[in-house]
């Protein structure tokens, strides 16, 4: 079977998946769609992803411009989720998408065939630049759950507040050894936002592992192939991290296929420039708040085996305290709930700000506990950590930071 081939039957057995796990949501989708769409901020645009259930061609209209799923001029149809990268400016000002698409009947060299083309309309809600306030919830290490985190993210919509942002911390897959669990997080994603409002999206560990883990980057929001970068949306920046594994790359475990070292010492780099160029960043006019994602949280003194990289990340956090300031960091990778503050008994590292661990999934039950927060510009965050039957289980205020004086 050659490579084409292979693609195909990889995509047709993912539609198939996708399609057999689909949460309730999504039933109202068009029948080619296999989730809502998921609308990622990543550096200064959107990328709409979207699963289907077979081969199609597609493309999204913002106003009266055309974006298209492609590679060099030709539209992409072998593959699992498409994903349409359009300018985040242009979507927040006109607050709605439409997506178009032909299913393939046959894709050859001469006359290809498909069917008629069809589309369907999203409504959009940016995040205000002008807003004092947001509703954000926090998911982490979902390891391929659907219903528990669905359920525990409609924590403010039971509130009667409406969510302003998704956070997706990794660790979404249990693994990518299969396709079913590649296809879980935008079941979740889908099902929570619909499509419209902003999700902001990080990498984990477990991501990293699997035949298809390879190709994950490639189904995932990402900035040229990375899976570190800047995002902005309305008044909030901020950077999502990836401390990639979190053994050394010659532990058996992975069996010779991790280079995760060498990964690090690039984002390090990213980190010093992205330093160098802050007015454009996290000092750009406009931003009265500074979030940092990251699956792992790096500020930590880990067990042995896991306690690697120790220069590494004293650097990222000297580089996070001293140029970027963040007001808050998301975690999640310990499977517990709870806030550590700079100098705390948690801080080995120096820690930048305070680091919000919010996700505690019980797989054998399949109950599952994340992270509501709530920001008011003139106050700081509530963190409610809340399951699945929408119990708040515990709750921690973080008041806003104090500026530092030069």
């Amino acid at each position: 079977m050659n490579g084409r081939l292979k693609n195909l039957a990889v995509s047709a057995l993912a539609c198939a998946v996708i399609g057999a796990n689909a949460a309730d949501g999504a039933a109202k989708c068009p029948d080619v769609f296999a989730a809502f769409p998921t609308v990622c901020a990543v550096d200064r645009e959107y990328q709409i992803m979207i699963p289907v259930r077979s081969e199609t061609l597609m493309w999204v209209e913002v106003g009266k411009e055309r974006f298209y799923d492609e590679s060099n001029g030709i539209m992409r149809s072998a593959t699992t989720v498409h994903r349409i990268a359009v300018p985040a400016e242009q979507l927040d000002r006109e607050k709605r998408y439409t997506v178009r698409w032909r299913k393939i009947v046959e894709r050859k060299p001469y006359f290809t065939k498909t069917e008629d083309e069809r589309s369907a309309t999203f409504e959009f809600r940016p995040v205000d630049p002008d807003a004092t306030e947001l509703f954000v919830y926090h998911l982490a290490d979902t390891h391929s759950l659907v219903k528990g985190p669905i359920q525990a993210a409609s924590y403010w919509e039971k509130q009667g507040r409406p969510l302003d942002l998704l956070v997706m911390n990794g660790d979404m897959p249990n693994d990518c050894g299969t396709l079913e669990n590649i296809a879980a997080p935008y079941q979740v994603s889908g099902a929570v936002t619909k499509g419209k409002i902003p999700v902001v999206y990080a990498r984990g560990n477990h991501d990293l592992r699997g035949v298809l883990a390879e190709k994950y980057a490639e189904l995932t929001p990402s900035s040229n192939g990375r899976t570190y970068y800047t995002w902005r949306v309305g008044p909030v920046w901020g950077v999502s991290l990836d401390c990639g594994e979190d053994k050394t790359d010659d532990h058996p475990e992975y069996g010779h296929t991790i280079c995760c070292h060498a990964f690090r010492v690039r984002e390090t780099r990213f980190l010093r420039e992205l330093s160098a160029r802050g007015e454009r960043e996290f000092s750009a006019p406009g931003v009265r708040l500074k979030m940092v994602l990251c699956h792992i949280p790096f500020s930590e003194k880990r067990p042995a085996q896991f306690d690697i990289e120790d220069d590494t990340y004293r650097e990222w956090c000297k580089i996070l305290r001293e140029d970027v300031k963040p007001d808050l960091m998301l975690s999640g990778h310990n499977h517990r709930c709870y806030v550590t503050f700079p100098k705390g008994e948690k801080d080995y590292r120096g820690q930048p700000c305070p680091v919000v661990v919010g996700s505690k999934p019980d797989r054998k039950l399949g109950h599952y506990v994340g992270a509501a927060l709530h920001w008011r510009e003139n106050e700081g965050f509530e963190v409610f950590f809340t399951d699945d039957a929408g119990k708040v289980r515990e709750s921690v205020s973080i008041g806003k930071q104090p500026e530092e004086k030069p």
